[in-house]
């Protein structure tokens, strides 16, 4: 992104103004004028004229056409909050540009073959004694899901309740000193 001196007219210099009495950084200036410049393009008239569809189709534009990620286009949106509260103030609400939400990931779960995979490859013996020390408490924790959800419906689509988690010395450890605690 170049400066926003480089790119200056009227209505982002008013905006760069703002920002510095504010006391926001180079960079969040540079990145908030980058984007209004984006819209500015987009729109083709007065940015004094938009309203909140135009501002809801930029945001298609960036996400359809411009394919840009999650964080570049809740720059865009903090731009043009900002633009529409301090420097062009709105009867709108401004607070209706909605953010994006960064879709959450399931992590992947390795096969019993891709862990002894990974670590037949890891040379060093005190990495490959964490990688399997962690595989072995995470089977611990999550083995006895697994297996009930696996025997948890019929055939004829009944459910079963399925294998109950078992109280032994390992998972009845004392949370400071590590020891197996005896129930009476």
């Amino acid at each position: 992104m170049t400066p926003y001196q480089k790119r200056l007219t009227g209505i982002t210099q008013r905006m760069a103004e703002d920002m510095k009495i504010r006391n926001k950084s180079q960079a969040t200036i540079d990145a908030y004028t980058y984007h209004v410049g984006r819209f500015a393009e987009f729109f083709g008239k007065p940015l004094k004229t938009a309203t909140p569809e135009d501002v809801r189709r930029f945001q298609l534009h960036l996400l359809e056409e411009r394919k840009v990620g999650w964080s570049s286009f809740n720059q865009a949106v903090c731009g043009l909050r900002f633009l529409y509260t301090h420097t062009l103030p709105k009867p709108w609400p401004v607070a209706m540009i909605p953010f994006g939400k960064r879709p959450r990931r399931l992590p992947t779960v390795l096969s019993v073959e891709e862990v002894d995979a990974l670590l037949k490859c890891t040379p060093n013996l005190k990495h490959r004694t964490f990688l399997s020390d962690h595989h072995a408490r995470y089977e611990r924790l999550h083995g006895d899901d697994r297996e009930r959800d696996a025997h948890a419906t019929l055939e004829n689509g009944t459910n079963v309740p399925g294998p109950s988690r078992r109280a032994d010395a390992r998972s009845c450890r004392h949370p400071r000193t590590g020891r197996a605690e005896t129930t009476s």
